[in-house]
């Protein structure tokens, strides 16, 4: 779900960011919307697309616009809020849980197969 997100996310903010937008209102509501949303965000993608965007906004003609940019770069540097780790370790340990339940699956599989290869193997050769 998060990679879908992430890929859904990152048109919809590269186009608010743009800092030639003519109207200021757009580059204002996307730099707010990515404020909220930094917790969808990865590293990569905050350094390399984010930030760099953000800052020529702190720039911008328009002081609101530059406020909010200044907001946004600042709440970029803090670590996510307990609530969003706390979830964040959920899926982690939900996604550790369903590798440890395929990986059991599997071994299973395998023991019964070679339960059954040992077996066909026995009545073959068995005695007259």
């Amino acid at each position: 779900k998060e990679p879908q997100r992430q890929a859904r996310a990152r048109p919809a903010y590269g186009t608010a960011h743009r800092p030639k937008d003519p109207f200021p209102h757009a580059r204002l509501a996307g730099i707010r919307a990515t404020s909220s949303c930094k917790s969808y965000f990865d590293a990569p993608l905050i350094t390399n697309k984010i930030l760099p965007t953000l800052c020529q906004l702190l720039l911008d003609p328009f002081g609101p616009v530059r406020e909010a940019a200044f907001e946004c770069v600042q709440k970029q540097n803090h670590p996510p809020s307990p609530q969003v780790r706390a979830g964040e370790m959920a899926v982690e340990e939900a996604e550790r849980n369903r590798l440890a339940k395929e990986a059991a699956e599997k071994e299973a599989r395998e023991k019964g197969e070679a339960a059954a290869a040992a077996g066909a193997g026995a009545g073959a050769g068995g005695v007259p």
